[in-house]
């Protein structure tokens, strides 16, 4: 950013900075109303914004194909709108997820392993990973939803 608060767009590792800048920002408008709302506002609260950041940080200190360390982090964002509480119609959802990876891992420039060492190395993203419209029936005893959603939220269940 210079002195004007504007955020220059340029080639390379500058580009990060910038979609870090978005993410945050993006972060901060949508987290504003959430710090001021009380729980039980939130309950009632037609739009619901859930948010979560992982980093890490890994180090090579011997072995593989050199020494070194890296950062790697991940920004979650789920947009949801209650239809009812929004005075469209009842038990509808509409959910939109957003991701964005950046950093690298260390797996493939330090260390060389097949099998990666974290869950979330991959390369940098920026994506809408799922978003759907759902409709609950019978007091929510049956379920639809239509759109893109991961299979593992609603199939990868264990029975307790």
């Amino acid at each position: 950013m210079n002195a004007a608060g504007s955020v220059r767009i340029s080639e390379g590792s500058d580009r990060r900075i910038d979609v870090k800048f978005a993410m945050v920002l993006i972060f901060a408008i949508f987290s504003i109303p959430l710090v001021f709302a009380g729980e039980s506002d939130m309950k009632s609260s037609a739009v619901t914004v859930e948010y979560g950041y992982t980093g890490e940080e890994f180090g090579n200190l011997s072995g593989g194909r050199k020494k070194g360390d890296q950062y790697r982090g991940n920004f979650d964002l789920t947009l949801m709108v209650d239809t009812e509480k929004s005075g469209l119609w009842k038990g509808g959802l509409f959910c939109v997820y957003l991701q964005n990876g950046h950093g690298h891992g260390i797996s493939e420039r330090y260390v060389g392993d097949l099998q990666v060492l974290s869950n979330i190395d991959a390369r940098e993203f920026t994506q809408v990973s799922e978003y759907y419209v759902g409709q609950s029936f019978m007091d929510g005893r049956l379920r639809f939803k239509a759109g893109k959603q991961d299979a593992n939220v609603d199939f990868n269940v264990a029975d307790t």
